[in-house]
Order: structure tokens, then sequence, then C-alpha cells
């Protein structure tokens, strides 16, 4: 089972197990609305690091985290596994491995202020 308890600030998680056919996890993180979607995806980044090392996900080629706020996916990106390298830097490890499917102006410009992403 794919433990999805990391992701401690998200109302829910759903989970789209598909490695024995594609070998890819899908995730969608269902994020509370009062959060700004620069800081839900930040948030999200940050926790998705511990869930990518986890034994559950073994299999997984690909695993692919959106970001939803109500109805609005505000980021979405997919990780490459055997990219991923942990390091010091949580959100730069993931980033690193992933490519970027969809990200909101919003989150883009919180990532670029930070200097985040």
């Amino acid at each position: 089972m794919i433990s999805t308890e990391v992701f401690a600030y998200a109302k829910s998680v759903d989970v789209n197990d598909s490695r024995e056919l594609t070998k890819h996890i899908d995730v969608v993180v269902h994020m509370h609305e009062e959060l700004t979607a620069g800081l839900a995806t930040q948030h999200v980044l940050t926790q998705t690091y511990d869930f990518l090392q986890q034994e559950d996900i073994k299999g997984a080629k690909t695993v692919t985290i959106s970001v939803k706020q109500g109805d609005n996916r505000v980021s979405q990106f997919t990780v490459d596994v055997t990219k991923f390298k942990a390091g010091e830097h949580l959100i730069k490890s993931i980033l690193d491995a992933s490519t970027i499917d969809k990200m909101s102006d919003e989150v883009k410009e919180h990532g670029k202020v930070l200097e985040l992403w």
C-alpha cells in the first residue's frame, strides 16, 4: 500500500497505481484553498521528497504529482524515479529529476521570488 501520510498539509490525496501496466503512479494532492497556489505547491514539492523514498513505490519508473485547490490544478510535475537523487536541497532534488507539466502564473512567480524554481 502506497503511503500518502507525508502530504501532511493536504485535505486528501488520490493515488492511481498503474505500475503493473505502465510502471507509473499518479498522485493528486488536494490542498486547502486558504493557501496560495505557490505555497501549496512548495509544500507538496517538499513532501514529495519523502514520498519518493518510500519502499512502497518500488517498481515505478515515473510518478506524476498534481497539486489541486478546489477544481483548479495549480501545478503538476512528473518525476523520473530513476533520475531522482536525494540531495541537500529537497525541491531541487525533485525538480532535477522532473518535467514540469503545468504551473500556473502564480506558482511560477512564487518560485521565482523565493528562488525555488
